[in-house]
């Protein structure tokens, strides 16, 4: 097994490619705050419970909005924090978009 393999799945996951283009607004890294990424997931949650998940663009898995979750809390998260907010507006961060 390649010492990677845990880093590519986990990661790969977490990409915006996943899901609906309608739904990648919603995990805007560069604006959203925790609050925001919170009620973004409060979201997905009650569509899950009300069975209209898959018509409001959700994928069937639930690992898929978990992860995207993750990584654009984790980039919120670094934009507040010095030195790297200054890295993560250039990009310079892993983005994984």
């Amino acid at each position: 097994m390649s010492p990677r393999w845990p880093r590519r799945c986990i990661a790969g996951f977490g990409t915006l490619r996943h899901l609906a283009p309608a739904l990648h607004d919603r995990f805007d890294a560069g604006t959203a705050s925790l609050a925001d990424l919170d009620a973004v997931m409060d979201d997905y949650i009650t569509a899950v419970e009300a069975e209209s998940a898959a018509a409001a663009g959700w994928p069937d898995w639930i690992n898929v909005p978990s992860k995207v979750g993750q990584v654009a809390a984790m980039k919120v998260f670094a934009r507040a924090r010095e030195p790297y907010a200054e890295l993560v507006q250039h990009r310079r961060v892993l983005a994984w978009q």
